[in-house]
Order: structure tokens, then C-alpha cells, then sequence
């Protein structure tokens, strides 16, 4: 079954954040398994209370942080923005850890 990562940013967010901040912020040094993560293809940027990006994943690898993976990818189709972007965060994230995987069929 596929997984879809949600991933907490407050720390790193702030109202003028860029595209580029943003998807820097989202993709790096994450400690996450390398087996479960390397099969999800879709990550969900979380601040602020809401989801304000979407990702599409091409790859996972080693972060340079020892321990940590990051994703390259690029924003989500618009279908797939379409639903989650502005989603209440406490719809999809209800833990209070910075990863949360879901699970969609």
C-alpha cells in the first residue's frame, strides 16, 4: 500500500519563505527508515497549521547528515495539490513528531 510523508517545518518557516527555502526546508536530513521512505513518492510540506506544499519524490539518498536521508523531487501535479494543499494539518498529522507517514489506497 502506498504511503504518502507528511513532514512538520515550523522551525523553518516564515511568511515570505520562498519556493526555493520552502523546498529546501522540506527535503533535507530527515531520520527516517531507508526501506519505508525510498517507497513513498509523495511528501506534504506541514506549517503553520496546514499543509503549504506538496512534493512529488524522484529519489531518496543519504543526507549529509550522518543518519538522515533527504528526497529530490519537484511540486506535485496540480491534481495532486489540489488535495492537500491548505488541508489542516491536524487532519493528516495528528502525532507530535516532525514525520508522520499516511497510508492511502
Amino acid at each position: 500500500m502506498p504511503e504518502i510523508l507528511a513532514l512538520k517545518i515550523n522551525n523553518s518557516y516564515h511568511k515570505q519563505i520562498s519556493a526555493k527555502e520552502l523546498y529546501e526546508a522540506t527535503r533535507r536530513s530527515w531520520k527516517l527508515s531507508k526501506t519505508r521512505a525510498s517507497k513513498v513518492r509523495t511528501v506534504l510540506s506541514l506549517a503553520e497549521g496546514r499543509v503549504v506544499e506538496v512534493y512529488t519524490v524522484e529519489s531518496w539518498y543519504p543526507s549529509s547528515d550522518v543518519g538522515r536521508l533527504e528526497f529530490s523531487g519537484s511540486v506535485a501535479d496540480h491534481h495532486t495539490r489540489a488535495i492537500w494543499l491548505d488541508r489542516p494539518s491536524k487532519e493528516i498529522a495528528r502525532n507530535t513528531g516532525p514525520v508522520r507517514y499516511i497510508k492511502v489506497d
